[in-house]
């Protein structure tokens, strides 16, 4: 049983727990309405729940945090083989479009870095 299942077998009725699922998993409501056995204005119903909106969406960032983790990871190796192309790369071009993505990426991430920030301190305001 995964921990989402857990969660939500907890707080949720068997229905809409599956029903969570599969929406997670990018399911459209007809499938999802087929797949439970359920009319399509029950799922909307199931959906209109406030214990479905708050797990649905803490089971939705917890995904995006792993995915992301998971990036995380995989640049390691992407700056490794840019650095190895800047390096060796045979034409000045391959050597020149390695850099730019580089420092391209280190700019975009430090904007990153700064909206999060920004948005930290504006939550703490509120």
């Amino acid at each position: 049983m995964s921990k989402i299942e857990q969660v939500t077998e907890k707080k949720l009725t068997s229905k809409q727990s599956k029903c969570l699922i599969l929406l997670l998993e990018g399911k459209s409501i007809q499938e999802i309405s087929e797949a439970l056995g359920v009319a399509i204005k029950s799922v909307y119903r199931y959906q209109e729940s406030l214990e479905f909106k708050k797990i649905f969406a803490e089971a939705r960032e917890k995904i995006f945090t792993e995915a992301l983790e998971q990036l995380k990871e995989a640049s390691k190796e992407a700056v490794k083989t840019l650095r190895e192309l800047m390096k060796i790369g045979f034409k000045e071009s391959a050597r020149l479009g390695s850099a730019k993505t580089i420092l391209e990426f280190a700019i975009k991430n430090k904007e990153l870095e700064e909206l999060e920030k920004r948005i930290e301190v504006l939550e703490e305001l509120r």
